[in-house]
């Protein structure tokens, strides 16, 4: 029900209508109910609930586990529950390290990242009983351990210390309504970096003005560096006790007034705004569930809240409202908690459960949103199981995706767990529920359902199976061989090239091992002109001429990695003699640079056309598996004539199968002076590009790093003062020391 301001409120703002409207594709729903795993009746487990991102903690300020001496009772405990993704595990049981009987430890808690804060107002001192204390505690090293216990520095009996806390950035808070015979006070700590020290005492300011027994600290938030402090005793003394709440800024090192609101004047004697309070940014709610406005009877307490927002220099009240379904004694507004554009408020004492009896108490909680500018009463929240007498509502908290409903008269005490938020899917659950109950999976963690990804094509899913293409993969449903987080069975359906037809892209063949030589993501076996220059590397020329070598004519390209070369064939640019004329030496060596025994081969030359000579293996030479790196290199090495003049015995080198291998640099197999001065004109003249064509240039370039330079010449002239000749090359693998890349021609 809507209500005007205050008239005794400056309205500074523009009016803003409460309606009843739930907001598009946002809901909420029950996910779990958490009850005390070591309980017993009257626990009164969900006393006081807080919540800060995925961790939770539930007070029992009842419970009597915890206490050590006998016959002692009521000393309270607090449990911790954490977010798994999945469901709320129970974490931790923290209790005082000194439990004192009827402490109700616990009565009220409030969370900052790894700190808890638990007030215990009842627990005794040396002046008597009731004087209060507090304690945090902090998670280190996986546990949770007690950091601190706190007493007030001028603690008397009944001050009830610890009844409201708040905690945020270094600095506590705790609450003593009762303080100098309920005028009340807020205690104020500060973590120095080492410990906590006492850092202030607020009060009421309107104890200047002759105000009496406001219990100022019955309530307190913070939110930045403002807190909100609930009187809801105000005016009590002038037969309105209207209530009131407080806002404090911190202007180093106090805490200075910055306004106030105050309830509207009551029908009865008590309203009690300020019972609750809570403080988000420059937005402030505070309760009055005894307020009996909504049915003009002075024992209605119905309940109703206030919001007020900052507009300097004025905290201005826009709105009051209770809800639309408020009935007689529902305590409207007993717990309230606000969250970004979200408003969480308890009515403990609503009687949905017995519709029918006034006093039956099975409470709810009510959700209003802010939208546009428009507060509205989205939902009402009840348990699943509720029960009369339960006072569900009695504490609220939100946080994050989470509400947290207290419901401590329900046998030991029960809290449950709502999900609000975005329900991307509009299937009335929002995304949180869909996640625990199974509808829905978050296979990439982004908190969206998949199919919204799929839906708002912030994910794809190109084969259609429902499931993020990155969730495939993770998953192990689809390879992504390339990386590029798409499968590769879609890009394979999409056209990318499989040259080969192994299931298996170009690209990532090429990537595994598959020879590549010219480097443009093509298999080698793919390309008969790429292939060749794998398996004939270099073709040099000498005193027989220019030598080509063609490929294999025995079927054995398909595969020659692994089915070797049984026949190759030598063209020259002149005509050669006779093949009597024509000798041929094999020699192999492994990676290591040992010669492999090939006694078991036979090697035959034969004249092909008149400028060709066939050089045959019996059996074939194994292939050279370069995909797996099996090491076998070979060197075939002819000395012939090409006529009956002068170049007889003349002699040159060959390399087969080898894409590191290098022929001698002037093709007569002997390494001397002329290949020392050769290369070392080179390297004078700075040739730092090799031209392929340029078979001088590419002789030269022993360590075939692109360039010819000292370092060529410098190897050339070792291997000329040793006099080692072509047969020295072969028969002791020498050429590997040089091998360092492919060269492509």
């Amino acid at each position: 029900m809507l209500r005007p301001p205050s008239p005794i409120i400056t309205f500074t703002l523009g009016f803003m209508m409460l309606v009843s409207v739930v907001g598009q594709a946002r809901a909420q729903c029950e996910l779990e109910k958490l009850t005390i795993p070591d309980g017993s009746n009257e626990d009164r487990f969900g006393r006081a609930v807080a919540i800060d991102g995925d961790l939770a903690a539930i007070g029992a300020d009842w419970h009597d586990r915890s206490c050590v001496e006998e016959g002692d009772e009521r000393c309270g405990a607090v449990y911790l529950f954490r977010w798994t993704g999945v469901g709320w595990l129970a974490e931790a049981k923290l209790t005082a390290s000194t439990p004192s009987n009827d402490a109700h430890f616990g009565q009220a808690i409030a969370i900052d990242g790894d700190r808890v804060l638990v007030g215990a107002p009842a627990t005794a001192c040396a002046v008597g009983e009731n004087c209060g204390s507090a304690y945090v505690f902090r998670w280190e090293d996986g546990t949770w351990v007690e950091e601190a216990s706190f007493t007030a520095p001028d603690a008397d009996f009944n001050d009830e210390f610890g009844t409201s806390v708040a905690i945020e950035g270094g600095l506590i808070f705790i609450g003593a309504p009762n303080d100098n015979s309920h005028f009340g006070a807020v205690y104020v700590f500060r973590h120095d970096g080492t410990i906590w020290l006492t850092a202030g005492k607020i009060i009421s300011p309107a104890i200047q003005s002759g105000a009496l027994q406001e219990e100022f600290g019955t309530s307190v938030a913070v939110s930045d560096d403002r807190i909100v402090v609930g009187a809801p005793a105000f005016g009590l003394t002038d037969s309105l006790g209207r209530g009131a709440a407080y806002v404090f800024r911190h202007k180093p090192p106090i805490w200075v007034p910055e306004g106030r609101i105050v309830g509207p004047e009551p029908i009865a004697r008590y309203d009690g705004l300020g019972s609750s309070v809570s403080i988000s940014g420059t937005l402030i709610a505070a309760g009055a569930p005894w307020d009996d406005d909504a049915c003009l009877d002075a024992d209605c307490d119905a309940g109703t809240v206030s919001l007020a927002r900052f507009v300097p220099p004025n905290w201005t009240r826009f709105l009051t409202t209770d809800a639309n379904d408020t009935s007689r004694k529902d305590h409207f507004g007993f717990s309230v908690s606000l969250h970004g554009d979200l408003l969480v408020v308890g009515a403990n004492q609503d009687d949905d459960a017995c519709s029918t009896s006034e006093n039956c108490n099975s409470g709810s909680a009510y959700l209003f949103r802010q939208e546009d500018g428009v507060w509205a009463e989205s939902s009402k929240l009840l348990a699943s199981d509720m029960s009369g007498g339960a006072q569900f509502g009695y504490s609220v908290a939100a946080s994050g995706g989470f509400i947290v409903v207290g419901a401590p008269e329900a046998e030991s005490g029960a809290a449950y767990v709502f999900a609000f938020g975005e329900d991307c899917n509009e299937n009335g659950a929002p995304d949180l529920c869909d996640f625990a109950d199974g509808t829905s999976s978050d296979c990439n963690g982004n908190e969206l359902p998949d199919e919204c990804d799929i839906d708002a094509n912030t994910s794809h899913d190109c084969n259609a199976n429902t499931l993020p293409d990155e969730c495939d993969i993770v998953s192990g449903y689809s390879t992504d061989c390339n990386e590029n987080t798409v499968p590769d069975s879609c890009e394979l359906d999409f056209g990318a090239p499989d040259c080969n037809e192994n299931g298996i892209l170009d690209d990532c063949d090429v990537a595994a091992g598959f020879p590549d030589l010219d480097g443009n993501g093509v298999p080698d076996e793919c390309e008969p002109s790429a292939m060749a220059q794998q398996w004939y590397s270099i073709a040099t020329h000498g005193p027989l001429g220019e030598i080509g070598l063609s490929i294999p004519v025995d079927g054995s390209f398909v595969e020659p990695r692994l089915a070797g070369v049984s026949r190759i064939v030598v063209s020259y640019d002149n005509a050669v003699t006779a093949a009597g004329s024509i000798a041929t030496v094999l020699a192999a060596c492994d990676a290591n640079g040992q010669l492999v025994d090939l006694s078991a081969f036979t090697i035959g030359t034969s004249q092909g056309l008149a400028n060709e000579v066939v050089i045959t293996f019996n059996p074939r030479l194994p292939g050279s598996d370069f995909a797996f790196h099996v090491p076998t290199r070979y060197h075939v090495r002819l000395t012939g004539v090409r006529n009956a003049i002068a170049d007889t015995e003349r002699e040159f080198s060959v390399v087969l199968g080898d894409a590191f291998g290098r022929p001698l640099e002037t093709g007569d197999a002997v390494v001397n002076a002329g290949d020392n001065g050769l290369v070392r004109s080179l390297a004078a003249s700075s040739v730092d590009f090799i031209d392929p064509w340029d078979h001088s240039q590419v002789r030269a370039d022993v360590f075939t790093d692109g360039k010819i330079d000292a370092a060529d010449s410098g190897f050339v002239r070792s291997l000329a003062a040793a006099g080692l000749d072509g047969s020295d090359l072969q028969l002791t693998c020498a050429w590997e020391a040089r091998r360092e890349r492919p060269h492509r021609w």
